[in-house]
């Protein structure tokens, strides 16, 4: 049972009854009383007429919910919107009044009260409580509005209640008032670089891959689980990053349980893959699916790529990168195999483009033939070689960058050559906040 704020005013009307009904449209104002009328209760220098026990015992004030212009519109947990609560007075005495106090009061643990506003009565949060509370003066037929933005507890769930109580003339009908709770959450699953090379060959290095899943919100998902499976024939060979052991398990597919994720959190998990054996080029699917105490949405695709006789470039970073500090992220190439032909030129060009939220703060290379021009204004970086086939030639490089912004940060990374054609990768970097000094 939520806790009940009572406020002391003394009883001013005999027979009425009040409704409340929640609305997002203002209720009309009361009406006037000519000049030359009986004195009304309404009136400040009258005293107010002491209600008996059967008249008090017949005036209610009637309640009913409204949230967006719909009754009984269950609230996501993240949100926070406008409640509206109508309170209509009733009564069998049509000479009657509702005077008085009434108190909404919600619950702590799932609703904070933010601002308030009445049309029709004077409402205002009650001070060292989670509640509002109307100072209330209607002839019996007039109603009054009150607004309340509510901040609603990321994971709550099922169902919470506004609990009414009045001081006064009047008592209130019901004096709970239900809201479903209906959880929502938005899922981002990112897997870089995407596409992902696979070297053709169990001799080939393992290429390393990394996945973040992010919840968007508004609701946080709780029990949240994620399966990565992969259509490639013949099967990968996988090898989990060590701190990914924890949450994950498996050698294809992998399964990986985080709990509870909170909105705008991200987990992350890699591993490093390869082709057991040498097959033709080709491509097969990642799929990744997520499942969790809310609808998380369809499962998501990414492409691989096996490479045989391939010229492959890959940007490689650190770990951990943190908001407003340089980090330096290297751009290699790795010729597969011997080129075909020896004694042909080819040449190579590649471009790295930060977007706006990575800063190219600077470059180097240490190779001979390999010229590099950043694009004035961005954060794109265009460097070209005259021939890669050499023993002492390649596209290397070395970036310092900086992030703006924390969360995930996207890159880019595009080569081609004359043999292979071209290639585009793309990078999800996830971006730690500063640490608080």
């Amino acid at each position: 049972m939520i806790p009940r704020s009572i406020a002391t005013h003394a009883a001013m009307c005999a027979a009425v009854c009040t409704a409340v009904f929640a609305v997002l449209s203002a209720c009309g104002t009361a009406a006037v009383a000519p000049a030359d009328a009986a004195p009304s209760p309404f009136d400040p220098t009258m005293a107010a007429p002491t209600a008996s026990r059967a008249s008090v015992a017949s005036t209610v004030l009637h309640s009913e919910l409204r949230v967006r212009g719909a009754n009984a519109e269950p609230l996501v947990p993240g949100t926070a919107p406008t409640l509206s609560i109508q309170s209509l007075c009733q009564s069998d005495d049509p000479k009657g009044a509702c005077i008085g106090t009434t108190t909404y009061e919600f619950d702590p643990k799932v609703i904070e009260v933010g601002a308030v506003s009445g049309e029709g009565a004077a409402c205002t949060p009650v001070a060292g409580l989670n509640a509002v509370s109307c100072a209330v003066r209607q002839r019996v037929g007039e109603s009054y509005v009150m607004k309340v933005v509510v901040k609603i507890d990321p994971d709550a769930r099922g169902e919470t209640l506004i609990a009414l109580s009045a001081v006064g003339s009047y008592r209130v009908h019901p004096d709970t008032l239900p809201i479903a709770l209906k959880p929502r959450a938005t899922l981002h699953v990112m897997q870089t670089p995407d596409p992902a090379l696979l070297i053709n060959g169990a001799r080939q290095p393992f290429t390393p891959t990394r996945v973040l899943v992010e919840n968007a919100g508004p609701s946080a998902v709780h029990d949240l689980e994620v399966k990565e499976t992969f259509s490639a024939s013949p099967s990968l060979l996988l090898d989990l990053d060590p701190d990914s052991r924890g949450a994950c398990r498996g050698e294809g597919p992998l399964e990986c349980a985080f709990g509870r994720l909170g909105p705008r959190e991200v987990r992350r998990f890699g591993y490093s893959a390869m082709l057991s054996s040498q097959v033709p080029s080709t491509t097969s699917t990642a799929t990744i699916t997520a499942h969790g105490d809310v609808d998380l949405g369809p499962p998501v695709h990414f492409q691989l790529l096996h490479v045989g006789r391939q010229y492959i470039g890959l940007l490689t970073y650190p770990g951990t990168i943190v908001q407003g500090q340089s980090f330096t992220a290297q751009v290699q190439f790795f010729n597969i195999v011997p080129t075909l032909a020896g004694n042909d030129v080819i040449p190579l060009a590649w471009e790295f483009d930060g977007g706006d939220d990575l800063e190219l703060v600077e470059f180097r290379t240490s190779e001979p033939l390999l010229s590099c021009a950043r694009e004035r204004g961005t954060n794109r970086l265009r460097c070209a070689t005259p021939d890669i086939s050499g023993a002492h030639s390649g596209g290397d490089a070395t970036l310092t960058l900086r992030a703006r912004h924390a969360g995930v940060v996207d890159a880019s990374l595009i080569w081609s050559t004359a043999l292979w054609g071209q290639y585009a990768h793309r990078y999800s970097l996830l971006v730690d906040a500063p640490s608080a000094r």
